[in-house]
């Protein structure tokens, strides 16, 4: 294999600077590195990360929000050499079999774009092909009296 996976808390010269690649869409995270190793210094339970590394340089990883009931993959991402060597699906293959085995539910987060008006396909497939399947969420508004 060459390169190794590890669950790691340390987000810093591992953080993609507050970007995600991910079936070849760029998009900005939220959080900076400092405020996610904050976060998982709170919730070190709740927040993990696992890489895929070799060389002391990481390759791609997946951020694990756990919550019991579910379990939430995000900022999903790796290099183009990770892409190469299919570390994300060996990182996925990890967490679906055995990280999150006796967890209810995996969440891979929303595959939609412009407040979920138009579907990533190629988000979609990605997710698919690890056995994940669509869900549809209704959102409804409505005015309180008051």
């Amino acid at each position: 294999m060459g390169w190794k996976l590890a669950a790691v808390m340390i987000f810093g010269p591992s953080w993609p600077s507050r970007k995600r690649t991910c079936c070849a869409s760029t998009t900005s995270g939220p959080h900076t590195a400092e405020e996610m190793e904050k976060l998982a210094g709170r919730f070190p339970d709740n927040i993990q990360l696992y890489t895929a590394s070799r060389g002391g340089v990481m390759l791609g990883g997946v951020i694990l929000y756990r919550g019991g009931c579910v379990d939430h993959a995000q900022y999903i991402a790796s290099t183009e050499e990770g892409r190469g060597l299919f570390v994300l699906d060996a990182i996925m293959d990890v967490l679906l079999s055995e990280v999150c085995a006796g967890t209810p539910y995996f969440d891979f987060g929303i595959s939609t774009e412009e407040g979920g008006q138009r579907l990533n396909v190629g988000l979609i497939d990605n997710k698919e092909s690890y056995g994940a399947r669509a869900v549809a969420y209704d959102f409804y508004e409505f005015e309180t009296g008051g």
